[in-house]
């Protein structure tokens, strides 16, 4: 790779850490959330028994994580969120 090229001199996108908590910068980032599973899991079922079982692990973690504003509105063609009312997706 040749000397001063950007990918020498800054990594592209996001540098993980190992023990660094990431943060989202703007609207529209990508960040793992992981990390956050093990505080919310009971959260997510009930979120999941709540739906009647439309919706899956996954799709409760998103729905517990908007909640607690870990994340913002979720792009998803996925309408089985519409069962969850105070949910906010983009389609």
């Amino acid at each position: 790779m040749p000397q001063g090229s950007p990918a020498k001199d800054k990594p592209a996108g996001p540098v993980w850490r190992l023990g660094a908590r990431p943060t989202l910068a703007c609207s529209g980032d990508i960040a793992p959330t992981f990390q956050h599973i093990p505080r919310l899991f009971s959260d997510v079922l009930d979120v999941i028994t709540a739906s009647g079982g439309v919706l899956n692990f996954n799709d409760g973690l998103l729905v517990v994580l908007q909640r607690d504003a870990v994340i913002d509105d979720v792009a998803s063609f996925d309408d089985g969120f519409d069962v969850i009312p105070d949910f906010r997706r983009i389609d």
